[in-house]
């Protein structure tokens, strides 16, 4: 996703936005090169995992890019006394056709699921919400997990709820 807000750059742009676009390039390589390799962390009550995969879709011949990446923590409720869990999982593919693709998806109160579709074109992202959302949430009815929010949006642009 830092990628297409960076391919937005222009010859017109004044030596100020184009140094802060180069720190961005800079700190964009960084990240690129600590996500090549999988990676396993574990903090207080924090366990996260990460890693680059190729995707196969469809004809099992093309692969796409992925970054995977999973985070679960737990939490002690002030009030109740209980541990609270909260899993992500975080999905970034580099696609032929739509550009890039965000997914996101939150576990949390044992049973409740939140997903977030993000995608590099607006058109995309309005097009997939009006399509599938609702076709999405027919087929999770009978999912053990429920479905709360559903949020589709796009790079630098407008966000759609769909709860």
């Amino acid at each position: 996703m830092q990628m297409c807000d960076m391919a937005r750059l222009n010859l017109k742009m004044t030596p100020k936005a184009l140094k802060k676009a180069g720190k961005d390039v800079a700190a964009f390589a960084t990240a690129l090169r600590g996500s090549m390799s999988s990676d396993n962390a574990v903090v207080q009550n924090q366990r996260s995992f990460q890693m680059m995969i190729p995707l196969y879709m469809s004809d099992n011949e093309t692969s796409y890019p992925t970054y995977f990446n999973i985070y679960d923590e737990t939490n002690r409720d002030e009030d109740t006394g209980e541990d609270k869990k909260e899993t992500w999982v975080r999905m970034c593919i580099l696609t032929d056709h739509v550009g890039a693709v965000e997914l996101v998806f939150r576990i949390y109160d044992e049973t409740k699921l939140d997903m977030r579709f993000y995608f590099s074109q607006r058109e995309i992202a309005k097009e997939f919400g009006d399509i599938y959302i609702d076709r999405l949430k027919n087929s999770m009815k009978d999912f053990s997990l429920r479905v709360g929010e559903i949020t589709v949006g796009s790079v630098g642009e407008g966000i759609y709820n769909y709860t």
